[in-house]
């Protein structure tokens, strides 16, 4: 099969290399349909990542049919219509069943890290029951894979739109709140159930939009913005 290797900082390639096979009875070979270029896999490229050795096949996203099982798989079968998460998990370790798969023991970001990834045309997927989701018929394959977190929107019904009609230039704002969210809360937190991720969120949400200061605001608060708005009688939604 075609695979793109990581060779070492700053060299690449398209390569031959032997399709995989089931290893363990938890694991699913997985006929790839779709992947995606992750900023990470930009900085493994620049040999910013040392678990990631030269030889590796990069990739840690993305959509295809499932090929073959191992024989403690119950969840998947050939022929199912799959989406790979970045993160693969037992579901039996003591993270795991903290919902911190991330961390599991034998799992984790490993797919085009410590084992070989998506970016190539079949892939090995440890823990499959618990590292593949299934995709239902009319769903748009190359919608699903932009996302790196596109199971867990499935599985919620997000959808993505503007903010208000008619004003895409809101788009540019609400990124730079994304990444200050990104960076500031999420990056920098373990959610050990929703209750705690909504408390946490809630709590920087209230500092960014009452307390920060903000240079695009005149160096104010939204809060003191809103009311020095009110009070010259020229806020406008």
């Amino acid at each position: 099969m075609k695979a793109f290797v990581y060779k070492g900082p700053l060299s690449k390639g398209l390569e031959d290399r032997p399709k995989p096979e089931v290893v363990a009875h938890t694991d699913a070979i997985v006929k790839i349909s779709k992947t995606t270029i992750c900023g990470t896999d930009l900085h493994i490229l620049k040999g910013d990542v040392p678990t990631c050795e030269p030889g590796r096949i990069l990739g840690h996203e993305g959509v295809g049919v499932v090929e073959s099982v191992g024989v403690g798989v119950s969840a998947f079968k050939p022929g199912d219509r799959v989406l790979i998460s970045c993160i693969s998990a037992c579901g039996k370790c003591d993270y795991c069943r903290k919902q911190m798969f991330s961390h599991c023991t034998t799992g984790g970001w490993i797919l085009g890290n410590t084992i070989d990834g998506t970016q190539a045309e079949f892939v090995r997927i440890p823990h499959a029951d618990n590292s593949l989701y299934p995709i239902p018929a009319g769903v748009d394959e190359e919608a699903l894979v932009m996302s790196r977190r596109s199971h867990w929107a499935y599985e919620h019904g997000v959808k993505l739109d503007f903010s208000r009609p008619g004003k895409p230039t809101d788009n540019a704002f609400i990124e730079s709140f994304n990444g200050s969210l990104r960076d500031e809360c999420l990056n920098v937190h373990w959610f050990l159930s929703l209750d705690d991720a909504r408390e946490k969120i809630e709590r920087w949400r209230v500092d960014y939009n009452e307390f920060r200061q903000h240079s695009s605001l005149g160096n104010r608060a939204p809060s003191e913005f809103r009311l020095a708005r009110l009070e010259a009688g020229n806020l406008q939604f």
